[in-house]
């Protein structure tokens, strides 16, 4: 079984630890479903340091950059009793992937870092689906000529 998807990327550069809300458009301007997003820290970062990505629209949950937990800085910490929706990575070159079934999808991400700094962040998305196999099949079948 094949799986493929028309990838979009953004970059998103932030200079202080306030959360921000990156909208997944496609090149028409129109909100894309994603059921596949990634977000790595391009460059800036410095050691010790992390980012947290929540993400919104997920299973119809709203989220925004005001929301309590939702920026890096208010993370809970091992005492705490509950986690906090999102994927945790490392200022410095690091990377979170979310892979959602097909029925789940973010239209939106929010994210943040734990430190005021100047750090540039790629966020690559898209709507993995599942390749025609009857045309696959098709086409391994054919003639070529060889």
């Amino acid at each position: 079984m094949r799986e493929c998807y028309r990838p979009y990327t953004k970059l998103v550069a932030m200079s202080n630890g306030a959360a921000v809300t990156v909208d997944l458009h496609d090149t028409s301007g129109n909100i894309v479903k994603c059921n596949y997003v990634t977000v790595t820290s391009v460059s800036g970062g410095e050691a010790d340091t992390y980012f947290h990505v929540t993400p919104s629209g997920l299973n119809n949950v709203s989220l925004s950059p005001t929301d309590e937990n939702n920026n890096a800085s208010s993370l809970p910490g091992i005492e705490s009793t509950s986690g906090v929706t999102g994927l945790v990575g490392n200022t410095l070159g690091g990377s979170v992937v979310f892979s959602l079934n097909n029925y789940d999808t973010i239209s939106h991400i929010i994210i943040s870092q734990s430190a005021d700094q100047l750090t540039g962040f790629a966020v690559t998305y898209g709507a993995v689906v599942l390749a025609n196999p009857r045309a696959d099949d098709s086409l391994a079948n054919l003639n070529l000529g060889t």
